[in-house]
């Protein structure tokens, strides 16, 4: 039913592959509904086995759901970006300790990757062009940062883990473009 608001399972393991659901805490296969990795088993897969990456939801009746990905997977201009090999990236800059990459949207743009640097030593003097042409030198133009914001800190969570939302939310407050940042 297309109706708009029903919504469409992704489908049932064909029968030339074996498809489970791993949980996402690691403890094992989920029997039965539940949601977790798929991972699918067989010819088709490479290896043998592929985890997909995708989060998803099966349901008492054999259907799957998608529940979106397990990873930072996004899209920036039609590209498939994962945005810890642009943090990897800054991290190569010897004036950086820490960095996160996050989404936001563009008014102009759409989707655009944000930068969260914390410098080596605070008191030096950079300026997020500066790292956005460290990156570029070394990324194509899709993978670097519309901005790159300077932090004294990353947020963290409870776990001491990068607060990805927290600086998601400040990235969406803050999409002026790049040459108008400076």
């Amino acid at each position: 039913l297309l109706d708009g608001r029903s919504e469409l399972p992704i489908g049932i393991a064909p029968p030339h592959a074996e498809c489970s659901i791993h949980a996402e805490d690691g403890s094992g296969i989920i029997e039965g509904p539940g949601i977790g990795e798929l991972v699918v088993a067989g010819p088709t897969a490479l290896g043998g086995r592929f985890a997909t990456g995708d989060r998803v939801e099966r349901r008492a009746d054999g259907l799957y759901y998608f529940r979106g990905r397990l990873d930072r997977m996004i899209k920036v201009r039609g590209y498939r970006v994962q945005p810890a090999e642009v943090e990897a990236t800054l991290l190569d800059d010897p004036r950086v300790r820490e960095a996160a990459v996050t989404v936001c949207d563009h008014p102009r743009l759409g989707a655009v990757l944000q930068g969260h640097v914390v410098v080596r030593h605070p008191g030096e003097a950079i300026e997020s062009r500066q790292l956005r042409g460290f990156v570029a030198a070394r990324l194509p133009p899709y993978m670097v940062p519309q901005r790159i914001e300077l932090l004294s800190a990353l947020p963290r969570t409870s776990t001491g883990k990068i607060d990805y939302p927290r600086l998601a939310g400040r990235a969406s407050r803050s999409t002026r473009p790049a040459d108008e940042q400076q």
